[in-house]
């Protein structure tokens, strides 16, 4: 039997988690429109969901979470590394969903020494944001923000400046102003912002506020433990990939603030994916501001396919969710490698895999399978990230039908020079929804614990190592390293 994690935060106490045995079960499947969550009716939201044209044949299907029996919960002497993790959203004061400023979040800028910082704020005056060195020795670094009304918070002022010439190595206090407030002071401090070796993390689907309204507080409450395992385990991680599904209900602002208003993010650059759960309506390009953001892929506004460079590693995000035509995200991966000849990596990710291994989403795979078989041979792709599944997957390497080669081969831990993408589907790092997989002969690797997870990526001049563990434990699910002369 699967088991997920409800997460009671005491905010003036160390962290405590309680371990529940509970299945998530999942019903019939059901084609609904891509862009139109299919329990919507069931969230107290402002905001309705207008349907929006779908990429014909698609077959997405939303779960509901039913009623199931727990199992006795493992004790804490069993579960230390949970109850005993210590919550490091205490060092800087978290945001409020009806604070003068909310929703701050911080994306990688369009080069390595930038950084695009976006909140709302209650007031319409022109914001400000200034970094200020914890030593003389560098500059302080101020930007004005381009200011203009929410779409997605009534009353609120979407705020959106670019942060330039960053020092390397560097502890930072940052502030954001509007009129006369200011907010709180809060910490970032940069690595070497040009060496070739550098780590980041990646977080699959947490789909905050999955099912019944009652059930978002334990999200929340998941989350922010995650996230503290994130800053425990891997405190030097450059920036953190969201693979979609930031929220479960694309109109929902208090699923926004629940994945959003946590102080560790206010210091850690979020790379966001548009996943299915988050097309529609504009409300995920009014939270998030993307490097080199283009308008191939885009849906709904600010959503479209983006990239950024980071040391030898070029990184192409595709909104799969928006409903085009393929050729534009081709279009989108030729224009971007032609304009970066001199990165040695390159690495895709897409909320949508072709190696999925949930029969429901066999349409999906069936949609994308050959494109992006033929876009990661053609463009020489390195490593292919996808999510939605919420289940852990390798996969084997792919022909440009898309059908899978070497399935006699035995796994391997090393792909010494592949000439092909590496593809992988990383689970949910939340316990909002956790699938079993199903056997296809795609998959060389499929895990699911039943436990939240995530993904380290290390990078060197020469190699990619991808290490996904179980959040819990801190376990190993999956190690491999793809290296390239």
């Amino acid at each position: 039997m699967k088991k997920h994690f409800i997460a009671l935060f005491s905010f003036t106490a160390i962290l405590a988690v309680t371990v529940c045995g509970c299945s998530k079960k999942e019903t019939e499947s059901v084609t609904v429109p891509d862009t139109v969550i299919e329990n919507v009716e069931s969230f107290t939201e402002e905001t309705p969901v207008t349907e929006e044209p779908v990429m014909e044949d698609v077959v997405v299907e939303e779960p509901v979470i039913e009623e199931s029996t727990a199992e006795i919960s493992p004790s804490e002497e069993e579960f230390p590394a949970w109850y005993d993790l210590y919550d490091h959203h205490k060092d800087q004061p978290d945001l409020t969903a009806d604070g003068d400023f909310k929703n701050l979040t911080v994306q990688p800028g369009r080069k390595a020494d930038q950084l695009y910082i976006t909140w709302f704020s209650k007031s319409a005056s022109q914001g400000n944001v200034t970094f200020r060195p914890e030593s003389g020795a560098v500059p302080e670094l101020s930007a004005n923000a381009t200011t203009e009304p929410s779409i997605s918070v009534p009353g609120y002022y979407r705020n959106s400046a670019l942060i330039d010439d960053l020092a390397s190595d560097t502890v930072y206090y940052y502030t954001l102003k509007n009129g006369n407030t200011l907010s709180a002071a809060y910490k970032y401090e940069t690595m070497d912002l040009h060496s070739t070796n550098f780590t980041f993390t990646i977080a699959g689907d947490p789909e905050l506020g999955l099912g019944d309204p009652e059930v978002l507080p334990e999200h929340q409450s998941v989350w922010r433990v995650v996230l503290n395992r994130m800053k425990e385990q891997i405190p030097d991680s450059s920036f953190l990939v969201s693979t979609g599904d930031q929220v479960a209900n694309p109109s929902s602002t208090i699923q926004y603030d629940a994945f959003l208003d946590n102080s560790l993010l206010y210091s850690t650059a979020l790379v966001p994916l548009v996943g299915n759960h988050d097309n529609g309506t504009g409300f995920f390009g009014d939270h998030f501001t993307l490097p080199n953001l283009d308008s191939l892929g885009t849906e709904s506004g600010r959503d479209g396919n983006y990239w950024f460079r980071r040391g030898n590693v070029l990184f192409m995000i595709l909104n799969s969710s928006c409903p085009m035509p393929f050729d534009e995200h081709e279009d989108f991966v030729r224009n971007v490698t032609r304009s970066n000849p001199d990165a040695k990596w390159r690495i895709v990710l897409s909320h949508y895999s072709p190696i999925t291994v949930v029969d429901r989403y066999q349409g999906i795979r069936e949609k994308f399978a050959e494109d992006y078989a033929e876009l990661g041979l053609k463009y020489d792709i390195d490593l292919f990230i996808g999510g939605h599944d919420h289940v852990y997957t390798r996969g084997y390497f792919l022909d440009k039908e898309g059908d899978p080669i070497g399935t006699t081969e035995p796994l391997s831990s090393e792909y010494n020079n592949p000439g092909q993408p590496v593809y992988m589907i990383v689970s949910s790092a939340t316990d909002a929804l956790l699938r079993d997989p199903d056997p296809y002969p795609w998959s060389a690797l499929s895990v699911q614990n039943g436990v939240p997870q995530l993904t380290e990526v290390q990078v060197t001049e020469d190699s990619i190592r991808v290490i996904t563990r179980d959040a819990d434990h801190w376990t190993l699910v999956d190690d491999f390293t793809i290296y390239k002369d």
